[in-house]
């Protein structure tokens, strides 16, 4: 009885330290980059600084619990329905997708300081 009890405990700590350490958050090493698409052809990457939600301007954050995929030392976060950070932020926001925006000049609290960029089809950013 001990002996089979013993095992299942050790199985399940085993299990939770590889459970928790697959999910390590993804921290964000420098500036963090949008990809636009104009005319569904031309696409590029252009830096993003903030998003503006229910009239209060947010930087975005140093590090995420969960990105999509991880190239080198690259992060990816799609925007769309594949990422649930950025889709629970679009719920929350009536339902839109997440708009960003880029520091321009200006005091960075006030949001005539910042350039509207709009939807990008993904973000990316150097991660360790």
């Amino acid at each position: 009885m001990y002996k089979l009890l013993s095992v299942k405990l050790i199985l399940f700590l085993v299990g939770n330290f590889f459970a928790t350490a697959s999910f390590a958050d993804a921290y964000v090493d420098g500036p963090i980059y949008g990809n636009y698409c104009k005319f569904g052809v031309l696409c590029g990457d252009e830096r993003i600084d903030a998003t503006y939600d229910n009239g209060v301007m947010y930087t975005l954050p140093n590090s995420f619990k969960r990105v999509d995929e991880r190239k080198g030392n690259q992060c990816y976060i799609y925007i769309n329905q594949k990422s649930s950070f950025w889709g629970g932020l679009a719920k929350r926001a009536t339902g839109l997708s997440p708009v960003f925006y880029q520091y321009k000049r200006g005091p960075k609290h006030a949001v005539s300081s910042y350039e509207k960029m709009g939807t990008p089809e993904y973000i990316r950013f150097k991660c360790y």
